[in-house]
C-alpha cells in the first residue's frame, strides 16, 4: 500500500483509496496518485519550451497552445476561437445568458465559477492584494494593478474622443 493513503470497502464492497491528507477517495489507485499531487505540489510534467511545471500530463497539454497560438475550440454562434474548450464553454453562455453560479450570501448568478468567486470577496471584506508602493489594499489583483497604473505611475491610458483629455479609468469618460 502507498504511503498516505488507505484501502477501504464502499457499499459495493469494492476496494476504494481513501486520500490520509483530506476527504477525496477513488476506486481508483491512479487517480490518487495524481490527486496528491495538490497536496505535495509535484508538477513532475514539463513544457520543453518554458519549463513551466504541471502536476497532470493533461495540462501540460492544453498548455502547449499558449506557445503555438493555436485555438481549436470555435464558437458556433460568432466564430470565435479558444484554446481550451472549457474557455469556449464559458464564452457560449454570453451568447445563452445561462449564469449556473449563484453567490451563497446575496444569490447573485455568474457565468463562470471564478467571477462568482471573486465575487463573493465582497460580502467578506478580505483585500488580499497588497499595493506595495502604499498602505492600500484591494479585493482583486486587477484593483491593485489599476491602483498602481492610476496613482503611483500616473498612467492615463483613456482618452475622451471629443476633446482628447486623458483618463486613468475608462469610466470617468462621460
Amino acid at each position: 500500500m502507498d504511503k498516505g493513503a488507505s484501502e477501504v470497502g464502499n457499499r459495493e464492497g469494492k476496494k476504494k483509496f481513501q486520500c490520509e491528507v483530506c476527504d477525496y477517495s477513488t476506486r481508483w489507485k491512479h487517480n490518487l496518485t495524481k490527486h496528491r499531487r495538490v497536496h505535495t505540489g509535484e508538477k513532475p510534467y514539463k513544457c520543453t519550451i518554458c519549463l513551466k511545471g504541471f502536476s497532470q500530463s493533461s495540462d501540460l497539454q492544453k498548455h502547449r497552445f499558449v506557445h503555438t497560438g493555436e485555438k481549436p475550440h470555435k464558437c458556433s454562434i460568432c466564430s470565435k476561437s479558444f484554446s481550451a474548450k472549457s474557455t469556449l464553454k464559458e464564452h457560449e453562455r454570453t451568447h445563452s445568458g445561462i449564469k449556473p453560479y449563484s453567490c451563497s450570501v446575496c444569490s447573485k448568478t455568474f457565468s463562470t465559477f471564478n467571477h462568482k468567486k471573486r465575487h463573493e470577496q465582497v460580502h467578506t471584506g478580505l483585500k488580499p492584494f497588497p499595493c506595495h508602493l502604499c498602505s492600500s489594499s484591494f479585493g482583486q489583483s486587477g484593483d491593485r494593478a489599476r491602483h498602481i497604473n492610476a496613482v503611483h505611475k500616473g498612467l492615463k491610458p483613456y482618452s475622451c474622443g471629443l476633446c482628447d483629455k486623458c483618463f486613468s479609468q475608462v469610466l470617468h469618460i462621460q
